[in-house]
């Protein structure tokens, strides 16, 4: 169906592999979100590198040729609801994506949200992020056509002698322009990371475990407010 008679925006679901390798557990989750999407004007797009900023300009240069309105990336490491793109999509922000804990302990969730709410949309399960990671992130195209063409979409930077990853450099520069940067958190309590476990020999995993369930109430404990 045409764009003019579905009234469909055009979504570029970008895939971001580093390398080659695509987990059996993301592939499922994609394939359920694009036979979900057959109602849309979507186009499949993989940008593969080792280096997952370069990954992430190749996807959005071959989106911006394909005259997307919206890109939708979305990493090999993670799992999703089937409707996640007709989720975001539905907000129309120009910016939203949801957050997921990193693959090892102690798990905690990425993203910094920011210090200004508004009540409204926090009570629609929307919170305004400060920084966000790009996972599962729902861009639309004009962000991009609006930042520096001097320099790359997507890159690295230090600050203070630490490396400063590309997602963090790309929300200073949206929020430079005047974007705001949104988390759906209904569907990021839906969001699955994928990770990597090593096993040992009983008695050594039986230790391991217990380091992370240490860790685990650790982080829990610095969560709780000074009366609990």
């Amino acid at each position: 169906m045409e764009q003019g008679e579905s009234k469909q925006p055009k979504v570029a679901i970008a895939i971001i592999a580093p390398g080659d390798m695509i987990l059996v557990e993301f592939s499922i989750s994609a394939m359920g979100l694009i036979q979900q999407a057959r109602d849309m004007n979507i186009n499949i797009i993989c940008g593969r590198s080792s280096v997952l900023a370069n990954a992430k300009n190749i996807a959005v240069k071959d989106s911006l040729q394909w005259d997307a309105d919206y890109i939708l990336f979305l990493f090999g490491d993670i799992t999703f609801p089937n409707d996640t793109l007709h989720r975001l999509l539905a907000h129309k922000k120009d910016i939203i994506g949801v957050t997921y804990p990193k693959p090892i302990a102690p798990y905690n969730l990425l993203g910094i949200t920011s210090d200004q709410q508004i009540p409204e949309e926090v009570e629609k399960g929307l919170l305004k992020m400060h920084y966000m990671p790009g996972g599962c992130l729902l861009v639309k195209t004009d962000v991009f056509k609006k930042l520096d063409p001097n320099l790359p979409h997507f890159y690295y930077d230090v600050f203070q002698d630490d490396v400063m990853s590309d997602e963090f450099v790309f929300c200073d520069r949206v929020r430079e322009l005047g974007y705001d940067i949104w988390c759906d958190g209904n569907l990021s309590a839906e969001m699955g990371r994928i990770g990597q476990r090593v096993y040992h020999m009983p008695d050594i995993e039986e230790r391991r475990l217990l380091m992370e369930q240490e860790l685990l109430k650790t982080e829990k404990e610095k969560l709780l407010p000074p009366s609990a």
